[in-house]
């Protein structure tokens, strides 16, 4: 198969993984909700945050990504293994915050290809 169409097949592949379950409910767990007040009529106030799995800050939904703890990785040539990897159980995600899945990701794609910047 033609590299070019590879990639194409590759990214509708990540884009369909967006909205895979498991990854909504790795959010979920994720959410922490606290109590920050209470409205004019008595009823408590509250606040949802998410927590980065690394750093353990609580951050906002915008600032959060949901990362494959065993990293997807590379086509190698089995689309059953490559989509199996990214349609992955709930119990090899985590939600990371942007500043900690870019470190991971770097980390990762220095391991695999020694060091040289990755585009």
């Amino acid at each position: 198969m033609e590299k070019k169409t590879i990639n194409i097949i590759k990214k509708h592949l990540r884009r369909a993984a967006i909205a895979h379950p498991a990854k909504a409910e790795a959010v979920r767990r994720a959410r922490r909700k606290f109590r920050i007040g209470a409205y004019k009529n008595g009823r408590d106030k509250f606040k949802t945050k998410f927590e980065c799995a690394q750093c353990k800050c609580l951050m906002e939904r915008e600032a959060i990504e949901v990362d494959h703890i065993k990293e997807v990785g590379q086509f190698d040539g089995s689309w059953t293994e490559y989509i199996n990897r990214l349609f992955c159980s709930v119990d090899n995600l985590q939600v990371l915050c942007r500043v900690c899945h870019a470190k991971k990701t770097k980390k990762f794609n220095e391991a695999i290809h020694g060091g040289k910047k990755y585009l």
